[in-house]
């Protein structure tokens, strides 16, 4: 008796042919070349690079200009927030205070590195329409990185949220047009930006400025500086602690007598 064929009675698939496909398959994807981490994508922005920031080896030259007077409170706190900012960065920038009773109490420089740079013109400027001399009014604080002016609070939070400044202070990008420049360089090749020291370095070495590093002032040429700064920092912190404690032991003795 003949067998009856049914329509399920087809040959069988060979899952040999499937195995082999994807075993090519697999094989150009190991064969395709990797990217680097990290690496700018040609054409695109810093930003958009992957992995990690630039090495911070190559630190920029920054400089906060600054107000300690609080009489004018916006200009005040907005100095206090920019210095927070850096501090939290860990980067080492020399801050430059517009207060002229400080910088001579002191014995300062930042009253002549302030009139210097501003008669050059090298500092960002706003009007000011309650000026009586009708002359712009130099935007405080603002932060200079190799003698070009970044920006102010602003400024410094949307280049960081964008990724850019890390690559600004490791002097792998212009702090002018961001266009990537190497370390070294003297200008930007695409905006002509001219990269230039503010400080000269006999007023570094003499401390006529305030270096500050993480909220401490950090003086390369003495060593120690630091570590002494935060004993006297941690020595006012509990001599505060005891005069609070002892006014509080007296109040409370007070109240027991009565």
């Amino acid at each position: 008796m003949s067998e009856i064929e049914t329509p399920f009675d087809e040959p069988p698939v060979e899952e040999e042919e499937y195995a082999e496909e994807e075993e090519q398959e697999e094989e150009q994807e190991d064969d395709a070349p990797e990217e680097a981490l990290g690496a700018a994508p040609a054409g695109g922005s810093l930003a958009m690079a992957l992995g990690e920031a630039p090495d911070l080896g190559e630190v920029a030259e920054i400089v906060v200009l600054a107000t300690s007077l609080g009489s004018i409170k916006r200009q005040f706190f907005s100095s206090k927030r920019v210095q927070h900012f850096l501090d939290c960065k860990g980067v080492v920038y020399f801050l430059i205070d517009t207060n002229r009773d400080l910088s001579v109490a002191m014995n300062l420089k930042d009253t002549e590195l302030y009139k210097e740079w501003k008669s050059q013109g090298i500092l960002r400027t706003i009007e000011n329409p309650n000026s009586e001399t009708g002359e712009p009014e130099v935007a405080l604080p603002q932060v200079l990185v190799d003698g070009v002016v970044l920006g102010g609070e602003n400024d410094l939070q949307e280049l960081e949220e964008d990724g850019d400044l890390d690559w600004i202070f490791a002097r792998a990008a212009c702090p002018c047009c961001l266009h990537e420049k190497p370390p070294e360089a003297s200008s930007c090749a695409s905006c002509g930006a001219m990269f230039t020291s503010l400080i000269p370095a006999e007023v570094q070495a003499s401390g006529g400025v305030q270096q500050m590093l993480q909220g401490y002032t950090y003086n390369s040429v003495e060593d120690g500086a630091g570590e002494r700064l935060k004993e006297r920092w941690a020595s006012g912190l509990q001599q505060a602690d005891f005069e609070w404690d002892e006014g509080k032991r007296q109040d409370t003795e007070g109240e027991a007598e009565e």
